[in-house]
């Protein structure tokens, strides 16, 4: 820049010796001598002692006439509007530039030669082909127009707009001072970190400036930030536009917790793929993460309520409808033809009641202990007792169930297992499991329950050799939102409810629920709960 400006300043003062040379042949022009296409004709070219500098000068020269015919172009003139010199002179701007009519440049070029007065200034073009140029333009009017000093600035203008576009980040930069502002290289070299970082992760700039990748960034969000350098240096590499970044990324902060922030990078162009930089602003969006994930609770909140309200219009509309029908219908049937039927049809229709009127109370039992779960009315009271006792207690209650369809019940508990839990609700999860088990197993089936400890766990398994689930099935068991009945062997109906209220018995008791089923093949439900050390001697002293 500093050599340009030093030659502009040489121009001026060989315009002035130019004009000198001018006035020595203004006689010559006085007797009729004109331009024209082979250069200046019938004058001393000898006078003109600067023809040969001012052909091979760096900057445009030319002369243009009062209707706007070209007397004379250097080289470097007519190559800035890519011609040549003979292919200028004496033709008109307009014909050789259409459009120069609604620029500045042609106002005021029209100025000089209207006012007879020097014009300084800065101006663009575009060309034909679709380049456009700024040039410095000195114009001085002569005897035969005007004389023109060019000057092409339009590195200059690119520079000056690339230190614009900086400045301006820069300024947003400042506008966010308590954000993170650092710079990179795209080896992943970090060359600067602003103080704030000692605010957003607890760290000095120092130690953040010596930090390896893996200890600033979470895995997920260093594969993010690699992949955008790599996009970068293969831009570069391509001869592409280097793009910007905005995401969110995650950072380690020192005490090893995670932070989430919002990152915007800027990359700065360079001669090289070393000397290429990229600007980056960190900010931390913490708080506004935590909203959104205390949103998303709460809409999830919100779809299981839909859906717990629609299980228990459902249970009311169909599940209790149900047995009471049958209830009614061989009740009425008894009352009305007892006298003309023989005993064992009147012993099966009691038995249908009685099966009926037992599925209803227990559905009844499981529908109040759930409503009162949701609403957080069921009180969680652990007690320690002999679990071998509870699991016998609940087969004996099954019993008559299993043994309707000739189903052997078989108890494999074979040590004393001592535990503290809420004893109704294991009771509870114990006689849903096996009631399920006796549904979906055929005639003459067996159904296995055993308890045992394992790594201070009480392990509890109800397996059948029903009919099994199939995968898709088995994922849907323990979801409201998904929850369905299938009918049993001999066409047991069910609410579904029973193993949503066993999820959530054990998850109180804090122990898990699963099952392992393949279709065909059978079903094995476990469970499983923290079991606590205690003297057992002294339980059984009191």
């Amino acid at each position: 820049m500093k050599n340009q400006e030093k030659t502009k300043d040489e121009l001026q003062n060989e315009l002035v010796e130019l004009q000198k040379a001018y006035n020595e042949v203004k006689q010559s022009f006085d007797q009729g001598n004109v331009f024209n296409k082979n250069g200046i004709k019938e004058i001393d070219l000898s006078k003109l002692r600067f023809r040969e500098a001012l052909d091979n000068l760096m900057e445009g020269l030319m002369i243009i006439a009062f209707d706007w015919t070209y007397l004379y172009v250097n080289k470097a003139a007519a190559h800035q509007a890519f011609q040549e010199p003979e292919n200028l002179i004496g033709r008109t701007f307009m014909e050789m530039f259409p459009e120069i009519e609604n620029t500045e440049i042609f106002t005021m070029y029209r100025r000089c030669m209207r006012e007879r007065t020097s014009l300084k200034f800065e101006s663009s073009y575009s060309f034909e082909n679709g380049i456009v140029k700024w040039f410095g333009l000195n114009i001085v009017p002569v005897r035969e127009g005007m004389l023109v000093l060019s000057l092409d600035i339009t590195e200059r203008k690119r520079a000056e707009d690339e230190l614009r576009i900086k400045e301006e980040r820069y300024r947003l930069l400042t506008d966010h001072a308590r954000d993170v502002v650092w710079t990179q290289k795209l080896d992943g070299t970090i060359t600067y970190i602003s103080p704030a970082v000692e605010q957003l992760r607890g760290l000095t700039v120092e130690e953040a400036m010596h930090q390896s990748p893996e200890k600033i960034l979470t895995a997920d969000s260093l594969a993010i930030s690699v992949g955008y350098l790599q996009k970068l240096i293969s831009a570069f590499e391509s001869g592409l536009p280097l793009e910007s970044f905005r995401g969110e990324l995650e950072y380690y902060r020192k005490d090893g917790s995670i932070l989430y922030t919002e990152v915007i990078v800027y990359p700065l162009s360079g001669d090289d793929l070393s000397s290429v930089t990229v600007l980056g602003v960190t900010r931390d969006i913490t708080e506004r993460k935590q909203f959104e994930a205390q949103l998303l609770n709460q809409t999830n909140n919100l779809k299981e309520l839909n859906a717990t309200k629609d299980k228990f219009f459902s249970i009311i509309a169909h599940d209790l409808k149900d047995p009471f029908n049958v209830i009614l219908g061989f009740s009425e049937m008894l009352k009305n033809e007892a006298r003309n039927l023989d005993i064992d049809l009147i012993v099966e229709y009691s038995g249908i009641i009685n099966t009926s009127a037992r599925q209803t109370f227990r559905l009844l039992e499981n529908l109040l202990d759930w409503a009162k779960m949701q609403q957080d009315h069921i009180q969680f009271e652990p007690t320690t007792f002999l679990f071998n006792t509870l699991i016998k207690n609940e087969i004996e209650n099954l019993k008559h169930n299993a043994d309707q369809k000739d189903i052997t019940l078989v108890n494999h508990t074979n040590q004393d297992i001592f535990i503290t839990a809420d004893e109704k609700m294991l009771s509870t999860v114990l006689r849903n499991l096996i009631s399920n088990a006796i549904k979906f197993t055929f005639k003459n089936g067996e159904v296995d329950i055993e308890a045992k400890i394992k790594n201070k766990q009480v392990n509890v398994s109800v397996a059948d050799t029903g009919i099994g689930m199939k995968k898709e099935i088995i994922e849907k068991l323990f979801k409201i939102e998904n929850s369905f009945t299938t009918r049993g062997t001999e066409n047991e109906k069910g609410s579904g409810l029973g193993l949503l209220l066993c999820k959530e018995f054990v998850e109180k008791n804090g122990g898990i629920i699963w099952v392992e089923s393949e279709s065909g093949k059978g079903s094995k439900f476990q469970f499983s709960i923290p079991s606590k050390d205690f003297d057992a001697k002294c339980l059984q002293s009191n």
